[in-house]
Order: structure tokens, then sequence, then C-alpha cells
């Protein structure tokens, strides 16, 4: 389960996602100056600080912001699962055959 934590201040939005099952934080930031021509976002995901400098010009738009982003980080984040079990499977392909000359050398090897 994932929770989403915000503080909407008065021209900003502070929040953290938390990962219940793994009890840890995924990504946190702000939205900062918003209402002005230079609104900065700045989240905290992975190893990479995201900063940008945009015109936030309320904080519907900074949610919508916040919205755009968490649904690329699933994109993301989905097609990295993707990748990831391709290569699982890739890497069982490969490995089968091997498997199984191994085992008919230890059934021919064994002591009869």
């Amino acid at each position: 389960m994932k929770i989403l934590v915000l503080n909407s201040g008065s021209s900003s939005i502070k929040f953290k996602l938390f990962d219940m099952n793994g009890r840890n934080v995924i990504l946190d930031g702000f939205i900062e100056e918003i209402g002005s021509d230079h609104s900065r976002v700045n989240i905290n995901y992975g190893n990479e600080p995201f900063v940008k400098d945009v015109a936030i010009k309320d904080h519907l738009e900074g949610m919508d912001y916040l919205n755009s982003f968490f649904k690329k980080m699933d994109e993301l984040n989905s097609k990295i699962e993707q990748r990831k079990e391709a290569v699982n499977l890739k890497r069982e392909q490969d490995i089968l055959p091997i498997v199984k000359k191994i085992k008919t050398k230890q059934v021919q090897n064994a002591p009869k």
C-alpha cells in the first residue's frame, strides 16, 4: 500500500510518498512559490533529485503537475519491471540447456 502525505501551505505544497509494505519513503519534495512565474519543483526520487523552475499559477495546477510526475514514474517503473522479466526469462532460456547437460552427466556418471 502506498500513502501520499500532503502539507499544503499558502504558496507551497510539501509531500512524501510512503510504501507501507517496505515501510520506506519512495519520494518526497515540494513545490514552492506557487502563484509566481518562477515556482520551484523539487522532487527527491532515487539517487537523482529532480529540480525545475516552472510557472504554477495555483495549488490545483501544482497537484496536476505532481499527478503527471507520479504517472510518468509508474510508467517508467512498469517498463523497468517488464525489462527485468524479459532478462530473467532470457537467462532461464540460456541456462536451461546447461542445467539439462549437467543433470545428464550426473546421471551418466552416477555409481551403479
